[in-house]
C-alpha cells in the first residue's frame, strides 16, 4: 500500500510540474525571440566585450573593434567545426585564436574615449 501511495504521490510531482513548466515541445518554449540589438556576435564572450566596449569606448574606435570582433566570431566558428572533424589536435589554431582574443581585449582596455 504504502508503495502504491509513493507512486502516486511521484506521479502527481511529475504532472505538476510537467503542467506548470511546459514542456520543450510547447509553442511557448520555441518562440524565438525578436533579434537582440544587444547580441551582435554569435559567441557570448565575444558579446562581453563588446557590451564593455561600448561603453568606454569613442565611436570611431568602436567601429574598428566591431569588425575586429566579427572575423574573430567567424575564425571562432570555424574553429569548431574543425575541432569538431577532429582536424585541431594539437590545439594550434585554438592557441593562436586564444592570442587574438587577449589581444583584441588588451587593446581595447587601454584606448579609452
Amino acid at each position: 500500500m504504502s508503495r502504491f501511495l509513493f507512486i502516486f504521490a511521484l506521479s502527481l510531482l511529475y504532472a505538476f510540474v510537467f503542467v506548470r513548466c511546459g514542456s520543450k515541445y510547447s509553442e511557448d518554449a520555441n518562440i524565438k525571440p525578436e533579434k537582440d540589438d544587444d547580441k551582435q556576435f554569435r559567441m557570448q564572450k565575444l558579446n562581453m566585450l563588446w557590451d564593455k566596449a561600448r561603453k568606454r569606448l569613442s565611436a570611431e574606435k568602436l567601429k574598428m573593434l566591431h569588425t575586429e570582433l566579427k572575423i574573430q566570431d567567424k575564425e571562432e566558428l570555424t574553429w569548431k567545426r574543425i575541432k569538431a572533424e577532429g582536424q585541431d589536435k594539437e590545439g594550434l589554431i585554438e592557441a593562436g585564436l586564444r592570442k587574438k582574443l587577449k589581444e583584441i581585449g588588451r587593446a581595447s582596455c587601454r584606448e579609452r574615449v
